[in-house]
Formats: C-alpha cells, sequence, structure tokens
C-alpha cells in the first residue's frame, strides 16, 4: 500500500523517471567512449612494449647463441689439451720409474722423488734430468699453465652464459606477461566497443521508437481506446528483447547481466521440481513450453538459466501452466542449450533469485515495486530492450469505446465505480513508461485504483471479443 501511494502522483513527475533514464544512458554512453579511449590507448602502449620486450629477447638470444658456440670450443679445446697432458704425464710417470730403477733401487731417489716440491727438483737428482728438465717437464708446465687459463676462460665464459639465460628468462617473463596484460587490454577494448554499440543502439532506439501512446495520459475527443505494447508484468527478462540481443551477437551470460543486474551465475546440483521431476528434463519443457526452438542458440540458453532459477526457488510449487512456468515437447537444440548450461543459476549477494521473464517489454522493462509493490530489489531494475520491435506484441489497440460503455465497464468493480463517469486520466507511470496509477473521476467522486488493477477490471469486464490490456504499458489513442 505504502509502494502505490507513492506512485500516486502527477504524471508528469513520474515518467520523469524513464527522462532520467534516458540521461542515464547518455552518461553511460560518455562513460563507455571514455573506456574505449583509455583501453586503446593501454593497448598502443602495450603493444610498443611488447615490441621493444621481443627485439631485446631477440639480441639476448642471439648473444646467448654466440656465448654457447664460445663455451663449446673452449670445452673442446681443454678436453684436447687434457688428452696431450695426459700423454705427457704418462711419459714422465715412465721417466721417473725408469729413473728409480736405473738408480738399483737406491733410496736416496725414490726419497727425492717423495720429497720433491716439483718434477724438475726430482729430475736434478736423476740420470734423466737432462731429457726431463729440456723437454717433458717445460712441455707439461706449459700444458698445466694453459689448461688453467682455459679453465679460467671456461668459467667466465659459463657465468656470462648463465647471466645470459637468466636475463633471457626474464625477458621471456616481460613478453609473456606484456602479451597476457596486451590479451586482457583487447579484451576490456572489445567490451567497451560492444557496451558503446549497445549503448549507441540503445540512444537510436530512444530516438527512433519515441512511443507517443505513453504521453496520451486522458480520452482523446471523449472516445476512450487504448494504444500499448508489450505484455505481462514487464519484468526481468524479456523473450524477443533476448532473441534480439543473441541475433545482434550478445551471448547468454551478457544477456543475463543486461536484464538482471548486478547478478552472478553459479552452479547447482540436480534437485526435484514437486511434481514435474528431475530439474534438468522439467527445464528442457519449460523453454520449449516458453520460447521457440529455431530462436538462436544464446537466447534458448539465457531462458534455461531463467527457468532454472525460478524452479529452484519455486521447487515446490509448480504447475507447467502459464501462471508459472509454461511448459512443452523439447527438441534437440532445447536440449542442447539445456545441457551446456546444466545446474546454472542466478544469484545475487549468493542467494538464488527467481528470475522472472516475458514475452515483451514493450521497450523497456519495469522496477519490480511499480507492478508488485514492495522493496526495490536491486537486480530487478528496469532496462532497456530495443532489440524486441519484431515481437508481434510490440504494439497493440483496444477497440473505441464511449463514455457510456466504459462506464458500464467500470461499474462492474466496487474499486472503479464512481457513478455517472466523467473521465478517467492516468495519473502515474514507472521507468517504463508502464502505468502505475489511474485516477476515475465521475459523479460519485474520485477513484484511484493501480495500473495492474485498472488492467485485470478492464480486461474481466470488457466485451468477450476485445483483445484486452496485454500490459500496463498504455495510453490513450
Amino acid at each position: 500500500m505504502i509502494g502505490l501511494l507513492c506512485l500516486v502522483m502527477t504524471f508528469g513527475v513520474v515518467y520523469g523517471g524513464q527522462a532520467a533514464a534516458q540521461d542515464g544512458a547518455q552518461d553511460e554512453l560518455s562513460q563507455a567512449r571514455q573506456e574505449k579511449a583509455f583501453y586503446s590507448s593501454q593497448q598502443r602502449q602495450l603493444d610498443g612494449a611488447q615490441a621493444a620486450s621481443e627485439t631485446d629477447l631477440a639480441l639476448a638470444r642471439a648473444e646467448l647463441a654466440k656465448q654457447r658456440k664460445v663455451v663449446e670450443l673452449s670445452l673442446a679445446k681443454v678436453e684436447r689439451i687434457n688428452r696431450d697432458l695426459t700423454i705427457l704425464k704418462a711419459q714422465r710417470g715412465q721417466a721417473m720409474e725408469e729413473s728409480y730403477i736405473s738408480s738399483g733401487g737406491d733410496n736416496t731417489l725414490l726419497y727425492a722423488l717423495v720429497d720433491s716440491g716439483s718434477l724438475s727438483e726430482f729430475l736434478r737428482r736423476g740420470q734423466y734430468t737432462i731429457f726431463l728438465v729440456d723437454h717433458a717437464e717445460g712441455l707439461v708446465d706449459r700444458i698445466d699453465g694453459e689448461i688453467r687459463a682455459l679453465d679460467d676462460e671456461r668459467r667466465d665464459l659459463i657465468t656470462k652464459k648463465n647471466a645470459l639465460e637468466a636475463d633471457i628468462g626474464a625477458l621471456s617473463e616481460r613478453v609473456a606477461l606484456l602479451k597476457l596484460q596486451l590479451e586482457a587490454a583487447g579484451e576490456n577494448l572489445e567490451r567497451a566497443a560492444a557496451r558503446e554499440a549497445y549503448l549507441l543502439s540503445v540512444a537510436s532506439f530512444l530516438e527512433e521508437n519515441d512511443r507517443d501512446f505513453v504521453k496520451r495520459n486522458e480520452p482523446v475527443g471523449g472516445r476512450f481506446a487504448f494504444g500499448g505494447g508489450g505484455t505481462e508484468h514487464g519484468l526481468g527478462m524479456s523473450q524477443y528483447g533476448a532473441k534480439g540481443a543473441a541475433e545482434r551477437g550478445r551471448n547468454y551470460k551478457e544477456i543475463l547481466s543486461h536484464y538482471y543486474r548486478g547478478t552472478s551465475i553459479k552452479k547447482v546440483g540436480s534437485f526435484e521440481v514437486a511434481g514435474q521431476g528431475e530439474s534438468e528434463a522439467y527445464v528442457a519443457r519449460v523453454v520449449a513450453g516458453e520460447v521457440s526452438a529455431s530462436w538462436p542458440m544464446e537466447t534458448l540458453k539465457a531462458q534455461a538459466l531463467a527457468a532454472r532459477s525460478y524452479a529452484y526457488r519455486n521447487r515446490g510449487n509448480q504447475d507447467c501452466t502459464p501462471q508459472t512456468q509454461a511448459c512443452g515437447q523439447p527438441r534437440d537444440r532445447i536440449r542442447e542449450a539445456v545441457e551446456a548450461t546444466r545446474g546454472q543459476v542466478l544469484t545475487y549477494d549468493g542467494q538464488v533469485v527467481p528470475a522472472y521473464y516475458h514475452s515483451t517489454s514493450g521497450g523497456w522493462t519495469e522496477h519490480n515495486e511499480n507492478v508488485w509493490g514492495g522493496t526495490p530489489l536491486p537486480w530487478l531494475r528496469g532496462v532497456s530492450s530495443p532489440w524486441e520491435t519484431d515481437s508481434p506484441h510490440w504494439y497493440w489497440e483496444s477497440k473505441h469505446y464511449s463514455r457510456a460503455q466504459m462506464e458500464g465497464i467500470l461499474k462492474q468493480d466496487p474499486r472503479t465505480s464512481v457513478g455517472r463517469l466523467e473521465t478517467v486520466k492516468i495519473i502515474g507511470r514507472g521507468v517504463s513508461g508502464r502505468v502505475t496509477a489511474v485516477e476515475i473521476r465521475g459523479s460519485a467522486g474520485t477513484k484511484t485504483v493501480s495500473g495492474p488493477r485498472f488492467k485485470a477490471i478492464f480486461n474481466a469486464y470488457s466485451p468477450a471479443d476485445e483483445p484486452g490490456l496485454r500490459s500496463t504499458l498504455f495510453g490513450f489513442r
């Protein structure tokens, strides 16, 4: 009741909500363009940084290849000299042995060998002193020196090679990181561009589809006739809107995040739906009953997830009727969509939400409090839905009624009976333009009812051949 009283105000004030929403869409468009420019600049910077890092990496790899070759040559040279040294050391050992034998086992030479600080000192005491000092000893010492120098060079080269390999590792990590950052920037840029395109389509829709009937709040020329758009309550996802969005390249997650603001997707296990059996089989029947199997796959997935979320929250009371969720016989494409989203549900603040949906919004969905009253739900905000102009319910009309005929309809219910009817005036609209309050004036006084109440009474008592008000998005024509 409080929600209804808050909504009963002049049209200019209430319908200003949609004007504010349009201004908000323009602000969002400006923000999306700024984000696009930022990510585009970031992508250019990352492109440059990646190119520079890849150049550095290529140079470092070339230098490493050169250093590895030098190390390999140095190691081969060390190996070759080691072979020569082994031969010479063998000759030196043989000379020592022969010198000892020739001494007749004189321990003097043996002691000299053991006590000598070097080969030359020993040989100066033996009979091969001249030969070994002039030839073998000098050669061995020289080769020993070369080996020490080559070992030092090899260690330096290996140190340099290891440093280069470390540099290459760091450069490789930098290039990999830059590639990831570049991919992220590309994705951000793509999302910003897609958001810009979407907001441009909304702006274009608002400019090209000015729904005049939402501005006509009193009967024209004393005749009562209604023109309107959309169907049902107008809350949550528009099925024709989801179809049009998918046809324009948006995936099911994007569709759901548009119509159910701030929600996340998580998985739940299989659950039983009272009187309907296992959840996934039931969801497939619901999708078949709610939308056409020929619609885009992303639309079918979005419908499957919305239906599953609603069923999860209402699993103790489902009857497969249009009042809850209509059911049909699923085809292969529908089973594929259900399987692709198996167990997925919509959540807000960690709780599964009853994801309401309807056929056609008429261009803009509605805030929940403007339809059923109660507390505003952050995930059930009115949003633009400009992709549903191919819906058969995009626009509809009632018949024309005289004042007396309209009076005859309204007096059937005490909540709208006002004696001799003077006029009917729409005095409240929600963000979508849907009627939230209607004032009825007559000889017996003035009464105010909600838009949904007026719709229900009119549809209940108008002639049988009258198609009725398909939604509360209407005005006089």
